[in-house]
């Protein structure tokens, strides 16, 4: 598998039904995948790997899954009586959606995209909704063959687990004041595992195992958030950890963060060009132990040595202990290669840098990159998450271009022999 790489785009929207407008699926990002199936040992024989199901997508963007096998039969098609309160049908519908795709139900031609919308349908019978322009909370229940919310009724044509298709008009401000039309709107579930479908739609987990592992982080931003405003990231990194059969930990990890902000002389205020650049460096060896709990492993490292790896024998720097609750992923389409998924529970913040909020979300990926100068979509931030493959190692690539409005990830096996040496490049430089 070494060189394969697979390359995962991100997406949100949600409904907001005949209000709410917005969303960024386009069909030219649509990829098919697959189901990985490939198991991983576990430490103790008793732990049996467990699966998560991540919610599939219509498309394949900010780490989305994609649909696979036949569709599933409309459910919710047949007749029903109206509930007496809102909320008290309907089962499937709970939870939170995406748009993923629309198109004309009316046979007319194109239209102004609504883009970016999501929302939830809750059990107490509220939903809320986003876009780009509004947020609206309000009351929904079933009307005979139409979904109600609020005053809008709109057509339900398509229910089961992972999708949603409603008939809705299109509103007033993506008309234009031209006719009325009706669109086709399809929504998927969005996954509430942690572990979302970027890194997989159906992720195998078990415990972690005895074994050297290593990560390779190449993460970029380019934003243009005004015509005279230029905003880069760029953050580099490399990880190695060694998890031993006695029940020891170590690891190294090497990062290189560079920022600029660039504005031109029209746009600041004094009437001169401003340029700012910045740049730091992190090498930090750790040891510490690890042991696996109920299909779980936790590594606590309690030394710390600043500008040295392997760690050696001086005085180790005084940090606050760090710790990793880990979990094995096995194998499969999207990773190439068995890995290490590591929450960073405590630490130091330097870390955040090379890690990833691997949740369903719109702006999922880099977990420092994810707020978008451009504000074109909301930030959930998650949790920080670093990825680690076993043997030689997982290399991740992350592009976040001015045009897209989510990152771009690549998963690929590291080279051979790249996981040996963490390169003394990202020692800090002295003031």
């Amino acid at each position: 598998m070494a060189g394969m790489a697979v390359v995962i785009r991100g997406a949100g929207r949600a409904l907001l039904v005949a209000v709410m407008a917005v969303g960024c699926v386009n069909a030219g990002d649509e990829r098919a995948v697959e189901r990985g199936r490939e198991g991983s040992p576990a430490v103790e024989p008793e732990v049996q790997p467990r699966s998560v199901e991540a919610t599939p997508a219509e498309t394949v963007q900010h780490g989305a899954g994609g649909l696979e096998g036949a569709e599933a039969e409309v459910a919710g098609s047949g007749s029903a009586a109206e509930p007496s309160e809102p909320g008290a049908a309907l089962d499937l519908a709970i939870g939170r959606w995406l748009l993923v795709k629309e198109e004309p139900a009316d046979g007319e031609g194109g239209f102004l995209e609504q883009r970016w919308r999501r929302f939830e349908i809750r059990a107490d019978g509220t939903f809320h909704g986003q876009n780009h322009v509004e947020v609206r909370d309000g009351r929904w229940w079933r009307e005979g063959e139409a979904l109600r919310f609020d005053d809008a009724s709109i057509a339900l044509e398509r229910l089961d687990a992972e999708r949603l298709v409603l008939v809705e008009d299109l509103t007033e401000m993506y008309r234009r004041g031209g006719p009325k039309r009706r669109l086709r709107n399809t929504y998927r579930r969005i996954s509430e595992s942690e572990l979302g479908p970027m890194l997989g739609t159906k992720v195998i987990l078990s415990a972690p195992v005895a074994g050297s592992y290593a990560g390779h982080y190449d993460y970029s931003m380019s934003k243009l958030p005004t015509m005279e405003i230029s905003i880069e990231r760029r953050i580099e990194g490399q990880a190695n950890l060694t998890l031993a059969a006695d029940g020891s930990a170590e690891a190294c990890f090497g990062l290189k963060v560079r920022k600029s902000y660039d504005e031109s002389k029209y746009s600041t205020r004094d009437g001169k060009h401003r340029r700012d650049d910045e740049e730091r460096s992190v090498l930090l060896g750790v040891r510490g132990s690890w042991a696996v709990e109920e299909g779980r492993g936790t590594i606590s490292a309690d030394r710390f040595w600043r500008d040295a790896c392997p760690t050696d024998e001086r005085e180790a720097d005084v940090m606050a202990p760090l710790e990793l609750e880990c979990q094995a992923i096995a194998a499969n389409r999207r990773l190439p290669v068995r890995t290490l998924a590591c929450l960073l529970v405590s630490g130091t913040s330097e870390l955040h840098d090379i890690a990833l909020n691997p949740a369903d979300t719109e702006r999922s990926g880099p977990y420092t990159l994810q707020s978008d100068p451009m504000g074109r979509i909301p930030t959930d931030q998650g949790r920080p998450w670093i990825l680690f493959g076993a043997g030689d190692g997982l290399s991740i690539e992350s592009r976040d271009g001015r045009r897209e409005a989510t990152p771009t990830l690549t998963f690929s096996a590291s080279r051979a022999g790249a996981a040996k040496v963490v390169e003394p490049r990202y020692i800090a430089r002295q003031p």
